[in-house]
């Protein structure tokens, strides 16, 4: 009797430990038994022992309520899977809704994480399906952003919104296809999500999975009235970013569904211009068959041939020009498809386009030239080949330059050789009227001011503030360094 009496006390208490102090006190005041029992000295002993467990069980109900009451306890259990401890927690009180610091509930941890059975439990406890957090995230969001799709499935059972939107502007649809589930994106989309919904910055889900390069999700949501000319924010569709990505599968399947080819962003690119400024042969070519127009401009006045020059992709430009693009397309500010080349050192492309009758003499709105271009950053063959084709070797730009001075001023000995064997003048000035050799002088270059010396350079030359090249030496030179200089240009009689 004893222990089945021990056992139902225990049981008892395991479960209705919060009622178990109410329960003693109640007991031993009724009918006045705290007086019999006290007033029988064989009875004092146990009295004390009633009253050494009521205070014990007083501070043990105080503290699991409080454990039980603590909003973040259920929440870090649903984060981790801690079912138990979920199941637990809901029996004693703990609020289904509660939040944590970011608004996330213990169902939106559940659904994040993956545990089904947890979320299954937080929804028997009246979890709301549609709580948002403070990002706007929803625990269908969250579902769809892991890819788990039985959570997901659970949700919309339980009356999950499809369509709802977190501060961004992103849907649970959106989630799942840039998270590549393409189940997912089914079932949502059978539950009446909106393929065309839009986030704030104008990114569809077609956008999203062009961008990732799935195909199998480009081809559900265009089944399922994705619009394939949708534009974001920056005007940009999904044919542009699939061609920026070289996603060349979802190229094909965009312009099947009747993707614009000649579609541009603000800053006016167009799928062509990607895929010639990425060198993607094949690319080009698709985009070209289905009437991409070959000169289209950007805001700059940048074209897909001039784009593949500045980037070297020369069998990009050998398709462009099959197909029409000209050669003598300017940006807003002068460029050619030669300068971009000559700038970047592109040999090859230089090549092939001087191959094309590329004009070596066009300038830029600062009056530069393509040699000039190639002299100042140091590539000796392409200036040779510029040489070669009759590129004026005294031409100055709006300032005076000449492609001489630029090889002087950034030191390129051998540069500066060639370019006087092909008749640059030594002693042009530019609009601070320095010449090649001032600028020799004041690098220290001894052995290239020997040779402008020895080509006739004018060794009293001054610029605009007056200072000859002997003081420029002294004035802009490492004085320890530059001796050599200094002593040369004193013996051949230079003047301070």
């Amino acid at each position: 009797m004893g222990q089945r009496a021990g056992y139902v006390f225990l049981h008892f208490f395991g479960i209705n430990w919060s009622e178990m102090p109410r329960y003693i006190v109640e007991e031993t005041c009724r009918e006045g038994r705290w007086e019999k029992m006290r007033g029988r000295a064989k009875n004092r002993a146990m009295c004390w022992r009633w009253w050494g467990l009521l205070c014990i069980l007083l501070v043990f109900s105080s503290v699991v309520r409080g454990y039980a009451g603590n909003s973040q306890d259920l929440i870090d259990a649903a984060k981790n899977g801690e079912i138990a401890k979920v199941k637990f927690l809901l029996a004693h009180g703990a609020d289904v809704h509660a939040k944590d610091k970011d608004g996330w509930t213990a169902l939106m941890w559940a659904a994040f994480k993956g545990h089904v059975d947890l979320a299954k439990v937080l929804l028997e406890h009246g979890a709301d399906v549609n709580a948002q957090s403070k990002g706007g995230y929803t625990a269908l969001m969250c579902g769809a952003r892991k890819g788990d799709l039985d959570i997901v499935k659970r949700l919309l059972t339980c009356g999950a919104v499809v369509n709802v939107k977190n501060r961004n502007g992103y849907t649970a649809l959106m989630w799942a296809v840039r998270s590549g589930h393409v189940d997912l994106a089914k079932v949502l989309l059978e539950h009446g999500a909106d393929a065309n919904a839009q986030s704030k910055e104008g990114h569809t889900a077609l956008m999203w999975a062009a961008r990732k390069g799935n195909c199998d999700m480009v081809k559900v949501l265009l089944a399922h009235g994705a619009d394939v000319n949708a534009k974001n924010v920056y005007d940009w569709t999904a044919l542009m970013f699939a061609s920026k990505e070289g996603h060349f599968g979802v190229v094909q399947v965009l312009l099947e569904h009747g993707a614009d080819v000649n579609a541009q962003s603000k800053e006016g690119y167009t799928a062509l211009m990607w895929a010639a400024r990425k060198g993607n042969c094949d690319m080009v070519n698709v985009l070209l068959a289905h009437e991409a127009d070959v000169n289209a401009k950007t805001r700059n006045g940048e074209t897909a041939l001039l784009i593949a020059s500045r980037y070297g992709h020369f069998n990009i430009i050998n398709i462009l020009l099959t197909y029409g693009a000209d050669l003598k397309l300017k940006t807003r500010y002068g460029w050619t498809a030669l300068m971009f080349a000559s700038k970047e050192g592109h040999f090859d492309v230089v090549k092939v386009l001087l191959a094309h009758g590329a004009d070596v003499h066009a300038r830029n709105r600062n009056g530069e030239t393509a040699l000039m271009w190639a002299a100042q950053k140091g590539y000796f063959d392409v200036v040779k080949m510029l040489l070669a084709r009759g590129a004026n070797v005294n031409a100055k730009n709006v300032y005076g330059w000449t492609a001489l001075m630029f090889a002087s001023k950034e030191r390129f000995f051998d540069m500066v050789k060639m370019l006087l064997e092909h008749g640059a003048d030594v002693n042009i000035k530019n609009k601070d009227k320095e010449t090649a050799l001032i600028w020799a002088a004041r690098n220290g270059e001894v052995d290239m001011v020997k040779m402008l010396l020895r080509h006739g350079a004018d060794i009293n030359a001054r610029d605009k503030d007056g200072r000859t090249v002997l003081r420029n030496a002294c004035y802009f030179g490492d004085f320890s360094l530059d001796w050599e200089v200094i002593e040369l240009l004193k013996e051949a009689g230079a003047k301070y």
